[in-house]
């Protein structure tokens, strides 16, 4: 009722029968946030860096085991399927450029919100991202390590209020991401 209320040509408002579903495909794509966060480069950069995105595809594995585990089917809500993207983001940085293209055709200054907040002192989301998947996780038995490590990470730059700029190597290493 609400949402034929509020449709409109401008705004449209739909229903879903599997909004579940769709959240955890939304909260696959904000898997991002905070390794831009950490890298304190603007995104289209981070995105061009292999080792960047070969943690964030490792972050978006995470989730795609634990969507396996709890029987959750995600929509595809951009415009290649959610289980696709880890293995785009994994390609050499020739072939990211050509299939990945619109993903990187973004402005070259844009940063994601968890950078914002952590550069003006602010808390983040990192709990409502990295932090509702490794509890859910938890919750089925299921670890999701990478996850974690980020979410100590962006918590202890909240806690001491200090900006932590890490390379991708770093990163790497410091949340254990195998060289796949």
């Amino acid at each position: 009722w609400l949402a034929e209320k509020l449709d409109s040509k401008m705004l449209p408002a739909l229903t879903s029968e599997h909004i579940e579903a769709e959240q955890w495909a939304k909260l696959q794509l904000n898997l991002t946030n905070p390794v831009n966060a950490l890298a304190n480069i603007p995104l289209k950069q981070m995105l061009e860096d292999r080792g960047f995105r070969k943690i964030v595809a490792c972050l978006m594995e995470e989730l795609l085991t634990l969507c396996d585990a709890k029987d959750i089917k995600l929509p595809q809500i951009n415009a290649v399927p959610g289980r696709w993207i880890p293995r785009i983001m994994k390609l050499p940085d020739f072939l990211f450029k050509l299939v990945g293209r619109k993903m990187i055709d973004i402005d070259p200054t844009a940063r994601l919100s968890m950078w914002w907040d952590l550069s003006n002192g602010k808390a983040t989301e990192i709990d409502f991202i990295n932090g509702a998947l490794v509890a859910a996780g938890k919750e089925i038995g299921l670890a999701c390590p990478a996850n974690e490590a980020v979410v100590k990470l962006i918590q202890e730059i909240e806690r001491t209020e200090t900006q932590l700029t890490v390379d991708s190597t770093q990163l790497s290493n410091i949340i254990q991401i195998r060289n796949a």
